[in-house]
């Protein structure tokens, strides 16, 4: 489960965006983490996950904005894919 390639998700608000995550093979899935660019509003998401650091899980400040949910979910989506438990599984 290492780093994959980044592909492109087409969002309900009609924006493109690119994803990425991934983890160091002898790290994973001790260390993770998971980038959303979202092409239309040229901004990036990001959400980091470390099991040596409290809280384990962190996100970028805009990741946690309310409007940006769509964005959350997203990088939940891959960090579940690593095998990390999110708040919206």
């Amino acid at each position: 489960m290492a780093a994959g390639m980044p592909y492109v998700e087409v969002m309900d608000n009609r924006d493109s965006a690119i994803l990425f995550s991934g983890c160091m093979p002898h790290n994973c899935p001790d260390k993770v983490g998971a980038l959303v660019y979202s092409v239309g509003r040229r901004e990036l998401f990001k959400a980091t996950y470390d099991t040596s650091v409290t809280p384990h899980l962190k996100y970028s400040a805009n990741a946690l904005v309310e409007k940006n949910s769509s964005y959350k979910k997203l990088l939940d989506t891959m960090l579940r894919e690593h095998l990390v438990k999110t708040d919206s599984e």
